[in-house]
C-alpha cells in the first residue's frame, strides 16, 4: 500500500463510520402534531378523562406484554389536554421504578435497531414511581419522535433497566391511530 492508499484510508475510514453511525439517529425535531377529533381506531381505546383538580383531557391507550408474566398488562399512555394545546406520552410499566437512577431506557420500532433515549428524554412519575413520561428538553425531542414512531410503526418494545438492576421489557401492538396525528416535517 503506498502513502496516497494510506492517506485515504486514514481519511475515508472515519469518515465512513460517522456517515453509518447516523442512519438510525433521531430524526429532527420537526414534526406537525395535530388533534382533529377522529377517535382512535385499531388497538388504541380513547376515554375522555375528567378529574377535579386536573381537569378534562383525551386519553388514548393500548395495553401490552411484560417481560415479567406475573404483572398486570403494561400501558403505552397518549393524553392530549384540549384546554392547553398540549400532549404527554407515558408507559405505565405495572412494576416499582426508581426515580433516582439512569435506567437504560431503550425502544425498538418495527425492524429497526434500538434506540437509547436520554435521560434527558423522559421522567419517572414522581406521585406513581411505574409511569415513565416521555419529554421533549435540551433539543431532546423524544414525546414528539415517539409520537410519530407509534404513528409509523406496527411493534414498539421498550425495555428497561428497574430499580433492582434487571431488565425488563414491555411490547405493544400500536397498529391503528390514538386520536393525534403526526406528519414529520423534515429538516
Amino acid at each position: 500500500m503506498n502513502n496516497k492508499n494510506i492517506f485515504y484510508s486514514l481519511v475515508l475510514i472515519p469518515i465512513l463510520f460517522s456517515c453509518t453511525s447516523t442512519i438510525y439517529e433521531q430524526p429532527s425535531p420537526k414534526y406537525s402534531i395535530i388533534y382533529d377529533g377522529k377517535e382512535s381506531n385499531g388497538n388504541w381505546t380513547t376515554e375522555n378523562m375528567d378529574d377535579p383538580f386536573s381537569g378534562k383531557w383525551i386519553r388514548s391507550y393500548v395495553r401490552g406484554e411484560s417481560s415479567v408474566r406475573w404483572r398486570a398488562a403494561p400501558e403505552l399512555v397518549v393524553d392530549y389536554y384540549p384546554e392547553r394545546g398540549d400532549y404527554s406520552i407515558g408507559v405505565n410499566w405495572q412494576e416499582m421504578i426508581c426515580d433516582w437512577s439512569d435506567h437504560n431506557l431503550k425502544y425498538v420500532a418495527d425492524d429497526l435497531p434500538p434506540f437509547s433515549i436520554s435521560s434527558f428524554g423522559y421522567d419517572v412519575a414522581s406521585n406513581n414511581n411505574n409511569v415513565i413520561w416521555f419529554k421533549n428538553y435540551r433539543g431532546y425531542e423524544m414525546k414528539n419522535h415517539l409520537i410519530h414512531i407509534m404513528n409509523s410503526a406496527d411493534e414498539i418494545i421498550f425495555q428497561i433497566q428497574s430499580c433492582g438492576g434487571n431488565t425488563s421489557r414491555a411490547s405493544f401492538n400500536v397498529t391503528g391511530q390514538h386520536h393525534l396525528t403526526t406528519s414529520y416535517l423534515g429538516e
